[in-house]
């Protein structure tokens, strides 16, 4: 596992909270050809269940933030 840090201060991404994630969008972006499939990503990260729609759906949204 590798911890990266992105920005000049921790935030929670909170996009409702008008919070900038310009820096997250850019190491996404930067490290997108190391990460494994978006399904991994949503099951092994986010915690989707691929039996339960809505949490495929709420992890592909988390994701699609970023891209």
């Amino acid at each position: 596992m590798v911890m990266v840090t992105v920005g000049d201060k921790p935030i929670w991404g909170d996009l409702n909270q008008g919070e900038d994630i310009s820096a997250w969008r850019e190491a996404q972006t930067f490290l997108r050809p190391a990460f494994c499939s978006r399904n991994l990503l949503g099951a092994l990260t986010l915690g989707s269940d691929p039996a339960d729609l809505a949490s495929v759906e709420t992890a592909a949204q988390y994701l699609d933030r970023l891209a």
